[in-house]
């Protein structure tokens, strides 16, 4: 989030501090150790934008961390992730509940005069609070399981064409293409970052 001031700060922040995560040993610890990371940027930036006097450094943002049959998923803000097993998508982790619980009942639309606007100003964000919110869920990978990471710009997008583009046969940079190729289709109205995962089948 954030203007010409401090458009990309926290994002940029964050890739750099996960970059430099190198506990992969389990699922457990490798998710502690992103938490520590991510508990750390967050104040990096909370005491940049008070000592630059920045406003909107904040930025969302979606892990995923698999190793052998095991996988651990976080998430702050309203980026996403999706599994699609079996040809059934469900999503892993809910947008920010402020946010999220409009968009899910409809009370306001998706695009660039609903969902949009309403996240930016209500969502929580690494950069935005001292309290820093992370969420997650730990599963079990199957063969054949297709993972999907987004921002929030792909809410432009219902889950049924979602499902449909992720339930087609290709790579998955092919599929995360075509992702982006629709919402950009629909006139979405915030950048769209879409990452692909498969998990080897036996």
């Amino acid at each position: 989030m954030g203007g010409d001031q401090s458009a990309g700060i926290g994002a940029s922040a964050i890739v750099r501090a996960l970059a430099r995560v190198d506990d992969f040993d389990t699922a457990f610890s490798s998710r502690r150790a992103m938490r520590a990371a991510l508990v750390r940027v967050n104040q990096e930036l909370l005491t940049r934008a008070a000592e630059d006097a920045l406003k909107d450094v904040g930025a969302s943002v979606v892990t995923l961390l698999a190793r052998e049959t095991s996988y651990a998923c976080m998430w702050v803000g309203a980026s996403r992730a999706y599994l699609l097993r079996s040809g059934e998508l469900r999503r892993l982790g809910r947008d920010d509940a402020a946010a999220q619980e409009p968009v899910d009942s409809r009370k306001i639309g998706r695009g660039r005069e609903g969902a949009f606007h309403h996240t930016h100003s209500s969502m929580r964000l690494v950069g935005a609070s001292s309290k820093l919110e992370i969420e997650g869920v730990n599963g079990e990978i199957q063969a054949g399981d297709r993972f999907l990471l987004c921002s929030d710009g792909l809410q432009v997008m219902e889950d049924a064409p979602i499902a449909e583009l992720m339930s087609q046969e290709g790579s998955p940079a092919a599929i995360a293409s075509a992702l982006v190729r629709k919402s950009l289709e629909l006139n979405v109205a915030d950048n769209v970052s879409v990452v692909v995962v498969d998990a080897e089948r036996a």
